[in-house]
């Protein structure tokens, strides 16, 4: 078993087969869970195919969000007066609608 650090993710070998682990998720998988791309040094994505799509969707949130990235979002939203415990979106669109900008 080999593994290989590339780009600040891991790559390991086992029995032959490539595991890669996520830079979203953070989750190891097997190589096919990964999309091809030529440009990577291993041949494929550094994200798994399941936090494509999310990212795609728009479904990554706070909850679900790795927390590297989460912590410092609910940071700047505390710092500008957003309550976290209430749905963010709604509470932008009102903040617009005070201000005469109705999205």
């Amino acid at each position: 078993m080999g593994n290989y650090k590339n780009n600040s993710h891991l790559v390991s070998f086992v029995d032959g087969e490539m595991y890669i682990t996520c830079r979203v998720c953070g989750e190891t998988k097997p190589e096919d869970y990964f999309d091809k791309n030529k440009n990577n040094k291993f041949g494929r994505t550094y994200s798994c195919r399941v936090c494509i799509q999310m990212n795609d969707k728009g479904t990554i949130t706070l909850e679900n969000a790795d927390e590297r990235y989460a912590s410092g979002a609910r940071e700047i939203l505390m710092n500008m007066g957003y309550d976290l415990s209430k749905d963010i979106h709604t509470q932008f669109l009102q903040r617009m609608k005070d201000k005469g900008r109705n999205l």
